[in-house]
C-alpha cells in the first residue's frame, strides 16, 4: 500500500479506504437479517412444536377424563386455547417469510414483470405497516393486562397476548431480509 503524497491522491485513498469499509461493514449488516431470520424462524418452529403437542396432549388428557372418567378438568380448554392463539400468531410471520400467507394472485401474475415488482414493493410497505402496529399495540396490549389472569390457568395474560408484539418483531425482521434480498415477487 502506497503513502499518497498529493492532495488528490489523500482524497481518492480516502474515498477507497472509505467505501472499503462501507463494503465490509455493508456486508456483515446484510447478513444480519438472514442470521436473525434463520434464529427467530428456529425458535418459532420449536415453539411451535412444543405448544402444537401442548394442544393436542392436554385435548386428548380432557376427552378421555371427561367422558372415560367422568371428571372434566377446569384447565385444559384455556392451556389448549391459549396454545393455539400461539401458534397460529407466531405461524403468522413464519408465512412472511416463506410468502405461504393466503392470496389472491390471478390479476397480479397477468401484470407486467415491473408492476408485480412495484407491487412486491406495496406489499412489503403494507406488511411493514402492519407489523409495527403488532407490535406496538400488542407490547401496550400486554403490558396493559399484566395484572389480569387467565382463567382457568393462573397464568397473567400478558403471556398470552406477548405473541402478537414478538410476531411483529419476526415479521419485521422477515421483511428486511426480504428487502435485502430484492425479493419483489408480489406474493
Amino acid at each position: 500500500m502506497r503513502i499518497p503524497k498529493t492532495l488528490s491522491d489523500k482524497a481518492e485513498f480516502l474515498i477507497r479506504t472509505i467505501r472499503t469499509v462501507l463494503f465490509a461493514v455493508g456486508s456483515v449488516l446484510m447478513r444480519i437479517p438472514k442470521v436473525l431470520g434463520d434464529k427467530a424462524e428456529f425458535l418459532i418452529r420449536m415453539i411451535g412444536t412444543v405448544l402444537f403437542a401442548v394442544m393436542i396432549v392436554s385435548i386428548f388428557y380432557e376427552v378421555v377424563m371427561r367422558y372415560v372418567f367422568n371428571a372434566p378438568t377446569f384447565w385444559s380448554e384455556a392451556l389448549a386455547r391459549n396454545s393455539m392463539i400461539w401458534v397460529v400468531v407466531l405461524g403468522l410471520s413464519l408465512g412472511i417469510r416463506k410468502k405461504d400467507n393466503i392470496r389472491v394472485d390471478f390479476m397480479v401474475y397477468r401484470m407486467p414483470g415491473r408492476l408485480q415488482a412495484v407491487l412486491g414493493y406495496v406489499r412489503i410497505a403494507l406488511v411493514a405497516v402492519f407489523a409495527t402496529i403488532f407490535v406496538i399495540y400488542g407490547a401496550r396490549l400486554a403490558l396493559t393486562n399484566m395484572t389480569q389472569t387467565v382463567t382457568g390457568l393462573g397464568i397473567p395474560v400478558f403471556w398470552i397476548y406477548l405473541c402478537v408484539p414478538l410476531s411483529g418483531l419476526c415479521m419485521l425482521i422477515f421483511l428486511a431480509e426480504t428487502l435485502i434480498k430484492k425479493d419483489t415477487r408480489p406474493f
